[in-house]
């Protein structure tokens, strides 16, 4: 069984928001894990009101990169309003980088990431009314 490993930065909305997303994958069949280093699948959810947040979101998550060598089947996203706000810039940021998912796209958090998982993509990032999905130089799908 996949495990997903989630991080939250930031107000109380990213708990519950990020209670739900974990709720997704559980229903999916994933088991949601304490420990990043059993992880099939590793989210990162921040705010983007305190730039303390988004610069420890981040450090967390190019930390979390080194893991890559060792297992590379893992799947590493940002969601959140930081997502929403920083879009394709975090791609440029975090190398290994999978998945962006601003806050109007939570409900399908668990399909782009499983999608990735499953070999369909390498990267998908989805915020407002966009979603592209592809290679990180050309993402090209849209979803309304």
């Amino acid at each position: 069984m996949p495990k997903v490993y989630i991080k939250t930065y930031g107000c109380q909305m990213n708990e519950r928001d990020t209670e739900q997303v974990a709720r997704m994958f559980t229903e999916g069949g994933y088991t949601v894990t304490s420990d990043e280093t059993e992880a099939d699948a590793i989210l990162v959810n921040t705010c983007s009101v305190r730039d303390q947040a988004e610069q420890k979101a981040i450090g967390k998550m190019l930390h979390l990169g080194k893991m890559r060598r060792n297992k590379p089947h893992v799947v590493y996203g940002f969601m959140g309003c930081m997502a929403q706000s920083r879009g394709n810039e975090l791609f440029a940021t975090v190398p290994h980088l999978d998945v962006v998912v601003g806050t109007q796209k939570y409900h399908k958090v668990f399909s782009y990431v499983d999608g990735v998982a499953h070999g369909s993509s390498r990267a998908f990032a989805a915020w407002g009314k966009r979603l592209r999905c592809g290679r990180r130089s050309g993402l090209t799908k849209y979803d309304s």
